[in-house]
């Protein structure tokens, strides 16, 4: 949580936090000798959060910052009804290994579980004789007498710039996708709920062309799951919660454990055949792009010296 700069008027004060309320941005405002504090919750809305407040103290009267009072006031009963309903449906959450979730619409998450579990029927579990397979892995390939042959990403130069991310919604077996589907529900609907469906949009985006990418040259096109983008999703989620526990982005302790011990075990080849380098390369760039977030952060707020 930090300050985003001070107001000298107690009504204006509250009238931007409504504004920002409406925009999915939660704030709070403290006084301090005679002037009121603007606290922003999440780090990552600080920059935007200044520009409005630049704004705003042009002209507090603007339609569009009166307006918003109905609208927050609204939005600040069904936050109160919600609470009321989950104190309602209580579930003990120490049965949960992610937490942090409230309610709120998660329909990225859910598409990205209903696309995973279509292609990976459509495709016969991705089987290799299945042409839905070839249109979805990275580059297309035959197997004969033990090896596997490509002609590298002849596809992708081509145009087919669809091959860098849809190898992630083949599975390849039930329990394959019933695991990743588990983990996509939990750390997918976690970020959505508290950063929005673009903000996962395009995580998931990022994480899976750049897992991806590291499994190719890994072991080449033969690869496919959400794996890597599971591994993605819960290191942002790991860092962002040391970084800035206020966020709502948190693991109990033993997430994060259980999730690399399990990469080692896959390492192992006791459970055959894994995609062992989107595992890595997928934990490698969630686990960068929440520390990128805290160093652009830092340097936003960083005061010159004089």
């Amino acid at each position: 949580m930090r300050s985003a700069g001070t107001l000298t008027n107690a009504a204006h004060a509250e009238r931007l936090c409504d504004y920002l309320l409406t925009l999915g941005i939660e704030t709070r405002i403290a006084p301090e000798d005679n002037t009121w504090t603007l606290w922003v919750l999440d780090d990552d809305h600080l920059t935007r959060v200044k520009e409005i407040l630049s704004k705003f103290q042009q002209n507090p009267s603007a339609a569009e910052f009166v307006r918003a009072a109905d609208r927050a006031a609204e939005i600040r009963r069904n936050e109160l009804e919600a609470a009321r309903q989950a104190r309602r449906n209580f579930v003990d959450m120490r049965s949960r290994w992610v937490y942090g979730v409230r309610g709120g619409h998660r329909p990225l998450t859910w598409a990205l579980i209903g696309l995973s579990i279509l292609a990976t029927v459509v495709t016969g579990m991705g089987s290799d004789n299945s042409p839905v397979t070839r249109w979805l892995v990275m580059a297309s390939y035959e197997i004969g007498g033990g090896y596997v042959r490509w002609a590298g990403l002849s596809e992708i130069r081509a145009g087919q710039l669809w091959r860098l991310v849809t190898p992630i919604f083949i599975h390849f077996n039930v329990l394959h996708i019933i695991f990743n589907m588990f983990w996509l529900r939990d750390l997918g609907s976690l970020i959505e709920v508290r950063k929005g469906s673009w903000f996962l949009g395009v995580l998931t985006l990022v994480i899976a062309v750049l897992s991806n990418l590291v499994q190719y040259l890994w072991s080449g096109p033969n690869f496919g799951g959400m794996s890597g983008v599971v591994y993605g999703l819960l290191g942002y989620v790991w860092i962002k919660g040391r970084l800035y526990p206020s966020a709502g982005l948190s693991l109990q302790g033993n997430t994060v454990t259980i999730m690399l011990a399990w990469l080692g075990l896959c390492f192992t080849g006791l459970l055959g055949p894994i995609a062992n380098g989107a595992h890595v390369g997928g934990l490698a760039v969630g686990c960068a792009i929440a520390y990128a977030g805290h160093l652009v952060a830092n340097v936003t707020t960083r005061k010159p010296k004089i």
